[in-house]
């Protein structure tokens, strides 16, 4: 046994070989196992993807290799991720989401997400506004709440601050955002003629892109707006808005099942109006009792339990764990 493994999807822009990041630590978690990382082109043993990738799994993968797959992305985004011949595919499927698959064939791990920031109490010092971070993407999936965001960026007469990335793009990259969204769909069932229309001639918006320095821009506002991309799971989007002591107001799946207590958060139905009624009242409301909450939490067990460092050294303990039908401790 050569315990030799390969990454597919964890590209960075030099090298799928070379990990970025917090999965440095995954990485180095395997080689510490005695794996060998190699090229997908040199016959490896094992593979781990991180996200499903057809093309490349048919080209570099037999079935009788073992395989795992890490789910980072929801059916609207990569709808590839939930075909039904997955767990045909993948030995070891690993998701963020209880909402995704089958408990049976599917491995729970925690979203990961960054240490707490430590930031000085300042809620009465920080501007009465909300800051919304979200990209304009666009799928024709069902429950994507894509086409929300760009109701809500229509909307000139609220105090709120917009970042993110796409909100300029040209006609021709809108065509194929499309072109991909339709190639990505099961049936022509699936194409809603009125979404594709309204994205292609939504306006040209010049909303800042991401801050590099994330945190420290949200901090200056009492509220922030989530739109998760769609409601079955719990991405960074929300994590972010607590790290940075933001009230989220939030639109996503309920929080329970993911270990976030409700009362932190501030949650909406999937329509404008839900938001900005939830926004206005908040405006007018001393959300300082729910401030002082979420910098608890920030100190809780179970922020601590979903930080990088934590969550992807067990997921690759986990997953040699299975490649080797052994058990080892944690490292």
């Amino acid at each position: 046994m050569n315990r030799s493994v390969a990454f597919i999807g964890f590209e960075n822009e030099f090298n799928s070989q070379l990990l970025s990041g917090p999965w440095r630590i995954f990485e180095a978690t395997l080689i510490s196992r005695g794996y060998r990382i190699v090229s997908p082109d040199s016959n490896p043993e094992y593979f781990i993807f991180i996200n499903h990738h057809p093309r490349k799994y048919k080209r570099y993968v037999r079935n009788s290799k073992k395989t795992a797959i890490i789910l980072m992305e929801p059916p609207s985004t990569s709808p590839q991720n939930f075909r039904r011949n997955l767990p045909e595919l993948f030995q070891n499927i690993y998701s963020p989401s209880p909402l995704w698959h089958d408990a049976g064939i599917t491995s729970l791990f925690n979203w990961p997400i960054g240490k707490p920031a430590n930031l000085k109490e300042n809620y009465h010092k920080r501007m009465v506004r909300s800051i919304s971070v979200h990209g304009n993407k666009f799928s024709l999936k069902e429950g994507n709440l894509y086409s929300l965001r760009r109701k809500l960026a229509e909307i000139v007469d609220l105090p709120i601050d917009t970042y993110g990335t796409q909100w300029s793009m040209r006609f021709h990259e809108k065509l194929l955002k499309v072109a991909s969204a339709i190639s990505g769909i099961a049936s022509p069932k699936e194409i809603n003629p009125k979404e594709i229309i309204d994205f292609i001639l939504y306006p040209r918006k010049n909303f800042t892109a991401t801050p590099m320095t994330k945190t420290q821009i949200m901090s200056k506002y009492r509220f922030s707006i989530v739109i998760e991309n769609e409601p079955s799971y719990v991405s960074e989007k929300l994590w972010d808005a607590l790290n940075a002591e933001t009230i989220p107001i939030y639109v996503g799946p309920g929080l329970l099942n993911f270990g976030i207590p409700e009362n932190i958060v501030v949650q909406c139905d999937h329509s404008v109006e839900s938001i900005t009624s939830t926004f206005k009242y908040l405006l007018d409301t001393d959300c300082y009792s729910k401030y002082l909450m979420i910098r608890e939490f920030k100190q809780s067990s179970r922020w601590s339990e979903q930080v990088n460092l934590t969550v992807i050294e067990k997921l690759a303990v986990s997953i040699a764990n299975n490649f080797d039908n052994q058990k080892y401790s944690v490292l």
